[in-house]
């Protein structure tokens, strides 16, 4: 699959050069004039702020074809490269993936429409449901996007199509989880409740159920991978909006769950460059900057704080477990262990700073219940400083090893590959986190889950372009453990590596 995408997007970089609409100037791309957004909500812009009132539909603020300059949507980079194209939203609120080739039918809208140029994010209302069990099955999913694509591929043959993946709603609940407002919203207004319904509990029960949502989704975007595939003009965004690093000015306020403005540009910013990456870049809007007498000095690299799990185990009732953490990082890590529903929270203080790897061991003694339960949550949280990124490390704490090893790993330009084995009893998915500084000197993440099959897992995936040229980017790998394996529950365990300085490939 991987060889026949590498040949659709070298297909799809040759068509922006000579144009999906005839012919183009030497030299030029021609910009398709007339396009469709398709989809939900978040293509409608709900709940964006303003312009519009906070429980309002908001079109103006859509990343694909919103007129806010604030938002500076692909249509509005389109048009600033002279072809000022007729933009239909066939989007709506609530509609889930069969609603694109039946029911709404909005692929019969755009081809009715005649469009060029076609985005389509769907399937968040497939995934954020009440339970696991009410989540639309792969299989039906697959069928569905299958069905809906089909007709929009059939009846606008020459049109380019982006296909955007569904965001990680987990990491919303991670940004968001310790702001009462947003967790008053999430319950009031009962907003994805299989991820946001008891946003701070850790209870066994609980995580398995988040693990269990956020995998549907991981296996919808496969799906919408695969299908995509299937068509030349057909460009899948390679999981970007999934991996997005959205930050909490990205959400609005009225359920902190919609994008806010600053979230649809972030949206726009994230894939006008994946429909279109050969086209010229649109001219920026200017606006005169003030005068300066010297220009603002770099920021200063922070390194990522390659917080490790070594050994997390109960033993004589007592928390037992060992962790890894750059020499550089300063202060203390925040520790939560939670079981027999009980959670015990306490710093370890990292002392100075120094060159190498801090390791850090913790030795509790549990007390009641706690001392009886052979498994729990460890949550372990460093805040960061000047100098290091913050982190976060979940995992079970348990007796029995899960035995996670890398086996192979390179970085070909923005290619990374990576692989290894788990113990053979053991279910899931190894999660894969890039830590990197973008431009701005700001911390960002990429992230990936490999499934686990046979004591084996593997990933080939596209890093942002910032993540594959930062020195100092590191590739975490964990697995968070599984409390249903043969033998008893086995433990997280989390590892990683620096890829600045990995041979190039």
């Amino acid at each position: 699959m991987q060889l026949r995408r590498s040949v659709r997007l070298a297909a799809l970089a040759a068509s922006v050069a000579v144009g999906l609409c005839g012919a183009a100037t030497p030299g030029q791309a021609q910009a398709p004039r007339s396009m469709a957004a398709l989809g939900d909500s978040l293509s409608v812009g709900l709940y964006s702020g303003a312009p519009c009132l906070p429980a309002a539909l908001c079109p103006q603020n859509s990343w694909s074809t919103g007129t806010n300059a604030a938002v500076d949507s692909h249509v509005l980079r389109l048009a600033r490269l002279g072809a000022a194209p007729t933009a239909h939203n066939f989007a709506v609120s609530g509609v889930k993936v069969i609603d694109l080739g039946s029911a709404n039918n909005q692929a019969q809208k755009a081809i009715n429409a005649g469009v060029e140029y076609v985005t389509i994010m769907i399937g968040l209302n497939d995934s954020c449901r009440e339970t696991v069990a009410a989540m639309t099955s792969v299989a039906t999913f697959r069928a569905q996007f299958a069905a809906g694509l089909g007709k929009l591929v059939a009846g606008l043959p020459g049109a380019r199509i982006l296909v955007a993946s569904i965001p990680d709603v987990e990491r919303l609940r991670m940004i968001l989880k310790d702001s009462p407002s947003a967790r008053a919203e999430w319950a009031a207004k009962q907003v994805c409740s299989v991820l946001l319904e008891d946003p701070l509990s850790t209870a066994p029960a609980v995580v398995v159920r988040r693990a269990a949502a956020r995998q549907r989704a991981i296996d919808f975007n496969r799906q919408l991978e695969e299908v995509c595939a299937q068509y030349p003009t057909c460009r899948y965004d390679d999981g970007a909006v999934f991996g997005w690093a959205f930050q909490p000015a990205h959400f609005g306020t009225y359920d902190y769950f919609h994008l806010s403005a600053a979230g649809q540009a972030g949206l726009a910013a994230l894939t006008y460059p994946l429909a279109f990456p050969s086209a010229s870049a649109p001219p920026p809007i200017v606006t005169p900057p003030p005068a300066v007498a010297d220009p603002p000095p770099p920021p200063a690299a922070r390194f990522p704080a390659k917080l490790k799990l070594k050994r997390a185990a109960i033993a004589g009732g007592r928390l037992d477990a060992l962790l890894g953490v750059s020499g550089r990082a300063t202060g203390a890590l925040r520790v939560e262990y939670h079981s027999a529903a009980t959670t015990r929270v306490f710093r370890v203080a990292l002392g100075p700073a120094r060159e190498g790897e801090k390791n850090v061991k913790l030795l509790r003694a549990l007390s009641g219940a706690q001392r009886r339960t052979p498994t729990g949550i460890l949550t372990v949280t460093y805040s960061g400083n000047q100098r290091v990124l913050g982190d976060l490390l979940r995992a079970r704490a348990a007796n029995r090893r899960s035995l996670l090893r890398r086996t192979s790993l390179s970085l070909a330009g923005a290619r990374l590959r990576v692989a290894g084995t788990v113990a053979p009893a053991v279910r899931g998915v190894v999660r894969l986190r890039v830590t990197y500084t973008d431009a701005s000197g700001a911390g960002a993440e990429w992230s990936h889950a490999a499934r686990i099959a046979a004591g084996r897992w593997r990933a080939d995936r596209a890093l942002p372009a910032a993540a594959s040229t930062d020195p100092n980017a590191y590739l975490t790998l964990q697995f968070t453990g599984d409390l249903a394996a043969r033998g008893g529950p086995h433990r997280g365990e989390q590892d990683g590596r620096g890829l600045g300085n990995l041979p190039v490939s």
